[in-house]
């Protein structure tokens, strides 16, 4: 796959299909060429080849810092830096949240998004983020946000992917938590003709803990493909996910979840939850939650579920005069409200409007 107009054009040969990519095989829809895009949005603070990242008025507290342009051998990470990275720091707790923005021009439809955002979060420091990714109709969007948390710090991250119906979006979200170190993410993915999110959590110092949440929303043909791995190398740390999908028409979900819990990692506790539930009889969803443990004080759960609206419920609002399109979208509503509230209070307008 070749690369133009990104500082020098260079070439990327995509990894063969693997045991993690089986259910999408995106190497086979990647285009031939990518070229960066030619026109921006205006008003932004950091523009990255292909995308516009828009940082709505730094909060006092976060500075942009440089970041070294190394590249590495991996295609995937690799990708994404194309485009540029960003780093921020987070000095002092900012008194509002960090708003970030990825966007295309929605008239540039083959062209590549590409970023890679990297923000350092001081220990003690507590920080709220709004994340949106807009990839294009039809394009290519590759981007990666990696969070590094200190001791003590508390982040509430709540991030939104909206797609074009025949877009492709490969994204990656990463965490590191030292100790007593506090992460919340809530992801909401609409549209997309094939996403791929790859999601993990390093819990590396003792009570640090992550709660991640998603609720994706497909029609159509579109697909997502949901990629996690939680891994806990230090004692007494925590982690739960729920990861929640909605799919009508001919749509498909994939989850793919690991839990690792390391030698010296006692008395952890983890939780792995997916639920779908389908609105089509033509909609299908996969669901593979692992566990991979070498402690033998921990205490862990996972499982999977599929499933239609229960006729016993839309009975029940039937029964009290609600017709039945109405008493759909109550019980869909309910679905959706379980991961929303997994996010603050303060954040969850911003993700209620997205669905």
């Amino acid at each position: 796959m070749k690369l133009s107009g990104f500082g020098q054009d260079t070439t990327l040969t995509p990894p063969p299909q693997t045991e993690a990519w089986r259910f999408s095989n995106v190497t086979a829809q990647l285009p031939v060429e990518l070229r960066p895009a030619t026109k921006t949005i205006s008003n932004a603070d950091i523009v990255l080849s292909g995308a516009t990242i828009t940082v709505n008025q730094l909060p006092s507290g976060v500075a942009v810092m440089d970041i070294p342009q190394a590249v590495s051998d991996q295609f995937w990470s690799a990708l994404p830096t194309y485009g540029g990275k960003v780093q921020l720091k987070v000095s002092h707790s900012p008194d509002r949240p960090l708003r970030i923005r990825i966007a295309r021009d929605a008239h540039l439809l083959e062209e590549a998004t590409l970023g890679s955002i990297h923000i350092e979060i001081a220990p003690a420091m507590k920080l709220e983020i709004e994340q949106e990714i807009t990839g294009s109709p039809t394009g290519l969007t590759a981007t990666e946000t990696k969070l590094n948390l200190g001791s003590d710090a508390q982040v509430d991250h709540v991030i939104s992917l909206l797609d074009g119906p025949e877009a492709l979006h490969v994204t990656t979200f990463h965490a590191e938590l030292a100790a007593r170190a506090h992460l919340t993410q809530t992801f909401v993915a609409v549209g997309g003709k094939m996403t791929r999110m790859q999601v993990s959590a390093n819990m590396n110092g003792e009570g640090a803990h992550a709660s991640l949440a998603s609720i994706t929303a497909l029609t159509g043909k579109s697909q997502v493909d949901l990629n996690s791995k939680l891994t806990h190398t230090a004692a007494r740390t925590t982690a739960k996910q729920l990861a929640k999908n909605l799919l009508d028409g001919e749509s498909k979900a994939i989850f793919t979840g690991k839990v690792y819990i390391a030698r010296d990692a006692q008395q952890v506790a983890a939780e792995q939850m997916n639920r779908n539930l389908l609105l089509s009889k033509k909609a299908h969803a996969i669901g593979q939650p692992q566990l991979e443990i070498f402690a033998d004080d921990v205490k862990c759960s996972h499982g999977s579920t599929t499933g239609q609206i229960e006729e016993d419920a839309t009975f029940y609002l039937l029964s009290r005069g609600i017709p039945a399109e109405r008493a759909r979208t109550l019980l869909t509503k309910a679905f959706i409200a379980e991961v929303i509230h997994n996010a603050p209070e303060s954040l969850r307008g911003f993700l209620g409007g997205r669905l």
